[in-house]
């Protein structure tokens, strides 16, 4: 599988710098066929994300969670 990941980010190309390490690896992985589960506390940025695995052949879920309220962790 790692290698089926590595091939899929190869294939897109070199993107410009992302701010975040993980919208790379969740665009490689859903390349690569896995359903990648996102989530993230912006409702607006995870539709944008589930829209950039979809153009890349992947599926995705979004679920908007915020992890920093207070008594969730």
């Amino acid at each position: 599988m790692i290698s089926d990941i590595a091939k899929a980010a190869a294939q897109l190309g070199d993107p410009p710098i992302r701010k975040r390490i993980g919208l790379s690896i969740a665009l490689a992985l859903g390349a690569a066929g896995a359903h990648v589960a996102l989530l993230a506390r912006r409702e607006d940025r995870l539709a944008e994300i589930v829209t950039e695995i979809k153009t890349v052949g992947g599926t995705a879920s979004a679920i908007p969670v915020a992890l920093t309220q207070s008594g969730l962790a």
